[in-house]
């Protein structure tokens, strides 16, 4: 009798350390996670020219920053060659993938800025009440960029900008409500480079 109770507390143990098991992997991918709590998920891409130490920005809507846009699935690199091919009209010969980081999450309130996606996973919120952002550092070649860029829909202009004065053109020029999480990932740029190929 004492042998089937315990054989019996044995297998309720086991089955909710695999849920907590299974719940702790989950979490532990940030994009599920974001959208779990509730929210968005952004890609944030940074070009990068080495021989001219520049970054590349793109003036959507009347103000300076990055080329961004949502990650739609669990395929990352589909959306990075998405985001930068719909954005500056680049194929992913004109570039090279030298690392990503997780940037950080932001609160919206302005709904009408959080347009609704849904990756499919859990969530935990009925809407989404922010953006969570991955930048992704690549390297372009400025003079490739320069014959070959083809600015999306709604990107009315692009300029390369020395990596040094990047932060201080972004603060004068970008959306205020952005300001931490582009200082955030200019802050990266240099930690970036250290992944460059030889």
């Amino acid at each position: 009798m004492n042998a089937d109770l315990f054989l019996s507390n044995i297998d309720v143990l086991i089955s909710i350390s695999t849920v907590i098991f299974g719940f702790y992997v989950f979490l532990r991918d940030p994009i599920r996670r974001w959208e779990f709590v509730g929210y968005l998920p952004k890609l944030i891409v940074v070009p990068i020219d080495l021989k001219n130490k520049e970054i590349l920005f793109v003036n959507p809507n009347g103000f300076w920053g990055f080329v961004q846009g949502g990650i739609t699935g669990t395929d990352l690199r589909s959306d990075i060659l998405d985001v930068v091919h719909r954005d500056i009209g680049l194929d992913s010969y004109h570039y090279k993938l030298i690392w990503t980081k997780i940037i950080g999450t932001k609160k919206i309130t302005s709904k009408r800025r959080l347009r609704e996606t849904h990756l499919g996973g859990i969530r935990f919120f009925k809407n989404p009440k922010g953006k969570g952002y991955i930048a992704i550092y690549i390297l372009v070649n400025k003079e490739d960029v320069l014959k070959n860029i083809k600015l999306g829909y709604g990107i009315e202009k692009f300029k390369f900008i020395k990596i040094d004065n990047a932060l201080k053109f972004l603060k004068e020029n970008a959306t205020a409500d952005k300001s931490e999480i582009f200082e955030k990932t200019i802050n990266n740029v240099k930690e970036a480079m250290k992944f460059i190929p030889l």
